[in-house]
């Protein structure tokens, strides 16, 4: 691994994208400024991009919008995007063994994140979670948002903003160690190179190494996120942007489920074997070009390129009880077998956006007219051998693994993988007299897929399946928002979605296309000059053609599946974010969520039963929330110091769709406290974080018995040294 690369690389770099269109729209023809800002202590946002691709105050969007500042990531200890996302009502991390980040949104599942409006995942390969070295804030926007991104899941999107270069020099460096030997350190520089004017940089950096509460759980990851601004002239910049990750995130296969909730083992325990892990290598490059008009028109060429390869040697992973019936709490094997796969990928995407403002009499419009492209490249091998030592999970005896047991596999299967998507956008945003603010926009996608599978068993002649799926969608969106008075707004939207296909049926076939549609009404409000904001938000998404087994047995057990199934959630969210008083900040959120599977079939005896029809979808909880406020006091024996303090909950989950077992509910407790002080002129911060601080026993999301269920993290301390120049 590249132990401290970060530190020899000097600023390349250069981008734009949603955040520059952001600042577009802000500047007139005649000066450029740079993107980058330094970031304040504020927890509030007025403005996001991701819910309309055009800088739109929130309080005039009629969708549901949440944003992260970086401020609550520092607060926190955020060294992961998943812990962001606890601050955004109806988010909830789904387990991924430790090697990827899975959210449910709205209670529907989603392996996409999306990075400055780009999807932020090379073909449909594994990655690491994300980083928060280089984040500047994260944008959720709720519900279907195809109609300007394209193929996704319709509980929502999840938007990364990348910190951008600033007008004048800048450095900081920040030093973490914590529990579980874990250390990692930060590096952040950026500036204007020259004397023109003209160039500017940013580079930012992180190489950590930590072990983990789980038995044979290490990691290690080097990232470096250099970026280039170049102002060619009064109206034109251009950007360059790099991100490079090299992690070796470690595996951690779950436990499996005996009666109607998870097993009590202790928390270290390990089913699998030591040197389970995952190697990954990822480098995106993005460049972008912007273009005023005047200060009406602009327009925006983007292009982003990433490679991606990830590596999983010889592993033991949990297959399920050997013999439920013969389980005791004295002893009770576990299954297992061997399996090795890596894979590598690439994505090539471009856009071009005319974004234009006009009037037509008392109507003013903000018109957006764009098209996308999007490439997908995968390519996988997948090795497995049926049979590896079983394992008593109240007495466990480990086995080593032979790195070369897949030498001569039971199983292997190659696969290719091929998605080309064309999306045609256009939308209008006008507002009207009386302080009424229409949105409506629609999308054409046309998609290609195309994939190949060879398998063999037994060291047989493979056998080869090829499979193609040429679908077209045509998505709509509309919203109306009215905003009586400067702070508070009234909105409703109807949005329909486009997703992906999952799963081939038994004439060999991919299935079709998953679709979505919502309801969605709210309201939005300000406090104290916009230093508080809140909205509340009620909706309904119905999802169909999810994939279930045939019906028919023989078919089922051969893997294949029809497109009948249906979802439907409903729900409430409730966020507010900002300053109650002079150094008092604060995120609180909470959501409601009603989910029943509206459609499924199983076949029994040779006739189509319901099946899970009237349950609720695994991992969503009823309830979910979180609190986090921090005060910074203003003065006297005190002043210097920052205190916080923070509460997640979520209420018990249903462990698959059967519903034959529940996860429990829970709430974990969080604190911080930092000291302000000055170093030779320079700004300087020591903070702490205890997360967990009673220690909560919880479990994570599981999927069915067999895959099983994952430990939260125990308590765990977190100390940070930081130096800004």
């Amino acid at each position: 691994m590249k132990h401290s690369l970060f530190l020899s690389v000097a600023a390349l770099c250069f981008t734009p994208s949603l955040a520059m269109a952001q600042e577009v729209d802000r500047v007139g023809v005649d000066t450029i400024v740079v993107i980058g800002q330094r970031t304040g202590p504020d927890y509030q946002a007025s403005n996001a991009s991701a819910a309309t691709r055009t800088p739109t105050p929130l309080m005039e969007t009629p969708t549901a919008v949440q944003v992260v500042p970086r401020a609550v990531l520092d607060d926190q200890g955020a060294v992961r995007v998943d812990r962001a996302l606890e601050n955004v009502s109806g988010v909830s991390l789904v387990d991924g063994q430790g090697v990827e980040n899975f959210f449910q949104i709205r209670g529907f599942q989603t392996g996409d994140l999306y990075r400055d409006g780009v999807r932020a995942r090379a073909g449909r390969l594994l990655m690491g979670p994300r980083e928060t070295a280089n984040v500047e804030r994260i944008e959720v926007v709720k519900g279907p948002a195809a109609v300007l991104y394209g193929r996704l899941e319709p509980g929502g999107l999840i938007n990364i903003v990348p910190e951008r270069p600033l007008g004048e020099a800048y450095a900081s460096a920040e030093l973490q160690v914590g529990s579980e030997e874990f250390s990692r350190g930060t590096l952040d520089l950026s500036g204007p190179l020259g004397e023109g004017g003209a160039l500017f940089y940013r580079l930012n950096g992180a190489y950590e190494q930590a072990g983990s509460f789980r038995e044979f759980r290490e990691n290690e990851r080097t990232f470096l996120a250099p970026v280039l601004q170049w102002n060619i002239g009064p109206q034109t910049r251009a950007l360059l942007e790099i991100e490079y990750l090299d992690s070796r995130d470690p595996l951690d296969y779950l436990n499996p489920v005996i009666g109607d909730g998870p097993i009590d083992l202790p928390r270290a325990r390990n089913l699998g074997e030591a040197g389970s892990f995952m190697d990954t290598t990822d480098t995106r490059t993005t460049f972008s070009l912007a273009h005023a008009f005047s200060d009406a028109w602009r327009i925006t060429f983007k292009y982003d390129h990433d490679d991606l390869s990830f590596d999983i040697p010889t592993q033991a992973s949990i297959g399920g009880l050997v013999d439920p019936l013969a389980c005791s709490l004295a002893s009770c094997e576990v299954y297992r077998f061997l399996v090795g796969t890596d894979g590598d990928g690439s994505s090539d995407y471009a856009s071009l956006e005319l974004v234009g403002e006009f009037e037509t009499g008392a109507l003013s419009h903000t018109l957006l007219v764009g098209a996308d492209y999007l490439r997908d490249r995968n390519d996988n091998v997948f090795q497995f051998n049926f049979f590896f030592d079983p394992i008593d999970m109240f007495n466990p005896v480990h086995t080593p693994v032979d790195p070369n047991a897949l030498s001569a596999p039971d199983y292997r299967s190659d696969q290719s993988i091929r998605d080309t998507w064309r999306g045609y956008y256009i939308q209008d945003q006008i507002e009207l007299p009386g302080n009424v603010f229409l949105l409506a926009g629609v999308r054409f996608d046309d998609t290609e897929s195309r994939s190949s599978l060879s398998e063999s068993l037994f060291g047989d002649p493979p056998t080869l399946t090829a499979n193609s799926a040429d679908e077209d969608a045509t998505t709509p969106r509309f919203g109306v928002l009215w905003r009586p008075r400067p702070e508070f707004s009234l909105y409703a939207n109807y949005v329909e979605n486009f997703g992906r296909s999952n799963g081939r049926n038994a004439d060999g076939a991919l299935l079709p296309a998953q679709t979505a549609e919502q309801w969605e009404i709210g309201a939005k409000t300000e406090f104290s000059g916009g230093r508080i904001v809140a909205s509340a938000a009620l909706f309904d998404i119905a999802k169909q053609n999810l994939a279930v087994a045939d019906p028919d047995p023989v078919q089922a057990a051969a893997g294949f599946q029809v497109a009948v199934g249906e979802v439907r959630h409903r729900g409430l969210e409730l966020d507010v974010a900002g300053e109650l008083a002079p150094g008092w900040r604060l995120i609180a959120n909470y959501a409601y969520i009603d989910s029943e599977i509206t459609r499924d079939a199983v076949a029994s005896g040779g006739v189509i039963l319901p099946g899970n029809t009237g349950n609720r979808l695994f991992g969503v909880p009823e309830h979910s929330g979180a609190i986090w406020t921090t005060y910074e006091f203003q003065d006297g024996a005190l002043q210097g110091w920052d205190v916080g303090a923070g509460v997640v909950a979520r209420s018990e989950r249903e462990g698959d769709n059967a519903n034959t077992f529940t996860l429990p509910g829970y709430a974990t407790v969080n604190l911080m406290g930092r000291y302000n002080f000055d170093i030779g002129g320079r700004d300087a911060s020591f903070q702490l974080n205890l997360d967990n601080v009673f220690d909560e026993t919880y479990h994570t999301t599981a999927g069915s018995r067999d895959s099983g269920v994952g430990f939260g993290a125990p308590r765990s301390l977190l100390a940070s040294l930081r130096v800004e120049y």
